[in-house]
């Protein structure tokens, strides 16, 4: 079932119209987030006793709280039609030209739900239109935007400028696309005119309360009945078509007031089964990706406010969970109509359905059997959810593995410039990379020992790591891309030379003095005046000897077209730092060169050590290097086997670094391989 729902979401995502409906939502989700908080705190009645603050009379606190909960939520279908309208811009396969930016169909589809429910008496419906208009934002942006483009493609009256630079020739381009949307939306809204029908919302649920009623009178069974409008209540909410009020008006309709009071549904159906149920099956399974939008929505989960987890996770036209969000309300209805009819207590009015669960059925009916019932439909709805958010963590981290091994690929450079999935966890993954920097978490060094022919330990490299809160440790290539796409070298490496002379000084208090400490650097940045600076300051702040440093830079860097080793080589050593050059082979410069930047050492590229044992041309190039790079140490990495060790010290290297002797340690750990030895 698992590799069956993994397909089904993997096509889903392949629809750009379903996938920018997907990122439309996730963009409203932060005002959804604080709407429902103040929703939340308007429903306790908290800001009421506000009201009675000594000294401060008459400020109306609660009425503050209501505002603010009404401005929030009140434009969510515009907020919608917006993100989702420039999120479908993005994915059109028709959003290549820069003359086209996504804001213009945004805005278009904006007008388009302005002008099919804007009431030319007032504007006092859109204050009331709430998460009960995403469903016609949805219809809106997807049919404006096939219609934008559409005629941004097919030219019928204008033909394409020429090339030009002037603003008035994209005004043109985007003028005929614009005009003939709005025209069809307006004839659109002509019709209803004619027809009567002023309020487009409310013709459309009233048609589909009228058609859900119908369907509702064929039933002989009360409990048939409830079972089938819970169904169609999560099925319509999968979709995005949300109104609280629309279940009991069809109940109304249907004529069955008698047992849909809303109350029930409150307190007994959405309340086990519902969102709270999915936030514990998340912690429970540990899913890491969506534990942060869980803890967020727990509030609100408790307080039976489920819009922020079902937009957030996203649950809407997400279909590993569409059988849990439909089935575990359904189970907590039939419970709690069994225990009606055995003689539960009915529904005392007065009492806040945001209660929690427990909690909220007892003081509801005056009957702890109540309470009860509501527990045991949130633990069995955790249970329904369990293995569906199971299934949907792993595809999540395969779907992160995948990102990743598609990022590490040197053919989806640049990263964070990609419109698809790849590009959005690129930048996603960038932005928590920049807030760990910053704070100093996440990233941390490792050290391995560096070891003469003689088996005489001469120093040790620190490498920067990270460790992703959720995706554990990260491919040094990958974050060192990413960090150079996000020009964030300089604070890198700032860490780096902080934590590394951090690390040196505290070896020095174990009497270690005479240990050398290679570091290992981007090259970028790193010659402009204030970071040379930095690094003076830097020794000087731990009393660190410049002798007793090493700087290794990436030889791809240092020497590839563009880059000028001289400055930043001779910034260097004019403060008594010695330069080491990484990943060396013949294809890359001249020895000569080398010597008059003042390069003490050379560290051999991994791919000539680790095939040297089995390649006779491999040992060759490196029997040359050795030979002609003197008196430069030649240092070899990544050696795994003495076999491996011996050949090289035959072939003329010096220093030698790798699983061999040493995995990479953090700093406790090297201290105490260093006693040890």
């Amino acid at each position: 079932m698992r590799d069956w729902l993994s397909h089904f979401a993997l096509r889903i995502e392949r629809v750009n119209i379903l996938k920018a409906i997907r990122d439309g939502f996730a963009g409203i989700m932060p005002i959804l987030l604080i709407g429902a908080f103040i929703f939340m705190l308007v429903e306790l009645q908290i800001p009421l006793s506000l009201d009675a603050t000594p000294g401060i009379p008459g400020l109306n606190w609660h009425i503050t709280f209501e505002q603010i909960y009404v401005g929030v939520l009140g434009i969510i279908p515009i907020a919608a039609v917006v993100s989702i309208s420039y999120s479908l811009a993005l994915h059109s396969p028709h959003y290549s030209s820069r003359v086209l930016s996504p804001l213009v169909p945004a805005l278009v589809g904006l007008s388009c739900l302005f002008l099919l429910v804007a009431d030319p008496t007032g504007w006092s419906m859109f204050f009331e239109f709430g998460t009960s208009g995403v469903f016609i934002a949805v219809i809106v942006a997807v049919g404006s935007h096939l219609l934008f483009f559409f005629f941004y493609r097919f030219r019928l009256v204008v033909a394409r400028p020429r090339a030009s630079t002037s603003y008035l020739a994209q005004v043109v381009q985007l003028l005929e696309p614009a005009l003939f949307t709005i025209l069809i939306f307006a004839v659109l809204r002509f019709i209803f005119n004619i027809a009567g029908e002023s309020n487009i919302p409310y013709y459309l649920q009233r048609g589909v309360i009228n058609m859900l009623a119908g369907i509702a009178n064929r039933f002989n069974s009360q409990l048939a009945v409830i079972i089938f409008f819970t169904f169609m209540h999560q099925l319509l909410w999968f979709f995005g078509l949300h109104n609280g009020d629309m279940l009991w008006n069809v109940a109304y309709t249907a004529g069955w007031p008698e047992i849909f009071d809303p109350l029930f549904f409150e307190f007994f159906v959405f309340s086990g089964g519902g969102v709270l149920a999915l936030i514990a099956a998340v912690f429970i399974v540990r899913w890491k990706n969506a534990s942060r939008p869980a803890l967020v929505s727990l509030p609100m989960g408790i307080a039976n406010i489920g819009s922020p987890i079902v937009y957030g996770l996203p649950i809407i036209f997400n279909p590993f969970f569409l059988i849990p969000f439909i089935f575990a309300p359904i189970f907590s209805a039939v419970i709690s109509y069994m225990a009606l009819s055995v003689g539960m207590s009915p529904i005392i009015e007065g009492v806040d359905p945001t209660m929690p669960v427990g909690l909220s059925g007892w003081m509801a009916t005056g009957s702890a059997m109540a309470g009860v019932i509501q527990i045991i439909g949130l633990i069995m709805g955790t249970f329904i959810y369990l293995p569906f958010a199971w299934m949907a963590n792993s595809a999540s981290e395969e779907r992160n593995d995948f990102a990743i091994e598609e990022l590490m690929s040197r053919d989806a450079a640049p990263y964070m410039a990609r419109r698809d999935d790849v590009g959005v966890f690129a930048r996603s993954l960038f932005e928590e990379m920049e807030y760990d920097l910053r704070r100093k978490r996440g990233f941390y060094l490792e050290y391995q020992p560096m070891i003469d022919s003689n088996n005489r330990m001469l120093s040790f490299e620190a490498r920067v790591r990270y460790r992703h809160a959720s995706l554990g440790p990260l491919p040094t290539e990958l974050v060192q891309a990413l960090i150079e796409e996000g020009r964030m070298e300089s604070e890198l490496n700032t860490f780096i030379i902080d934590e590394a002379l951090s690390s040196l000084q505290s070896l020095r208090e174990y009497n270690f003095t005479d240990l050398l400490m290679t570091i290992s650097l981007s090259p970028k940045q790193l010659g402009k005046p204030k970071n040379i600076k930095m690094m003076e300051a830097a020794l000087a702040k731990y009393n660190i000897d410049p002798g007793l440093v090493r700087i290794e830079l990436c030889s791809q860097e240092v020497l590839s077209p563009g880059f000028d080793p001289w400055m930043l080589i001779g910034s260097l050593e004019a403060i008594g730092l010695k330069v080491i050059i990484d990943n060396f082979n013949l294809q890359q410069t001249h020895f000569n060169n080398l010597r008059r930047m003042g390069v003490k050492a050379i560290k051999l590229s991994n791919a000539l050590t680790q095939d040297a044992q089995y390649n006779e041309l491999s040992a060759t190039v490196i029997k040359h290097i050795n030979t002609h790079a003197k008196p430069m140490t030649i240092i070899a990495e990544q050696i795994e086997t003495k076999a491996q060790r011996d050949m090289l010290v035959e072939l003329g290297c010096d220093i030698f670094q790798g699983k061999y002797f040493s995995k990479p340690m953090e700093t406790a750990d090297l201290a105490l391989y260093l006693r040890l030895r």
